[in-house]
């Protein structure tokens, strides 16, 4: 397929995400781009947003995994519907992120996930969220909205 390279074995890597392939869908390892960028390589270090696809190769990206992008200096995350589960320290110590749009689905906000975001002002939550850990937020302050699924994306503030 274009532009999807095998970078190793059971790993694609394509348009700065390293993805592995879990079941019938793909796991979404690595914002390799945010490597990149940090290491001093050619790029807009804190300038962006990561875009992350709703398929690769035909296959849904179903989870964002563990410290996926762990200190990468981009703005804004926009994650694809298709995301059901979001690991602990996804985006530990991004300090430039402003604001996450967590997608319908997601059940649980693990440890660390946004732990260190220094910068993170808003994060929209849906209705399926069922646990956000204790240490999810830690070193961020940030306002918490949630959304109603029957009000298409209506943003309430939370208490």
């Amino acid at each position: 397929v274009d532009g999807v390279e095998i970078v190793e074995s059971g790993f694609l890597e394509m348009d700065g995400f390293r993805y592995l392939r879990r079941g019938a869908g793909l796991v979404m390892m690595r914002y390799v781009d945010g490597l990149r960028r940090e290491s001093g390589e050619p790029g807009k270090d804190g300038c962006c947003d990561a875009v992350v696809p709703e398929y690769v190769d035909g296959l849904p990206v179903v989870e964002i995994w563990n410290s996926a992008f762990e200190r990468c200096g981009v703005w804004r995350v926009i994650l694809p519907r298709t995301i059901q589960i979001i690991g602990r320290d996804a985006f530990s110590g991004c300090s430039n992120l402003e604001r996450v749009v967590v997608p319908d689905g997601v059940e649980e906000l693990p440890d660390g996930v946004f732990a260190g975001c220094s910068s993170l002002k808003e994060v929209s939550l849906p209705d399926s969220i069922v646990r956000i850990s204790q240490h999810a937020f830690d070193g961020a302050s940030v306002k918490l909205t949630f959304r109603r699924h029957a009000d298409q994306g209506t943003i309430a503030n939370s208490p």
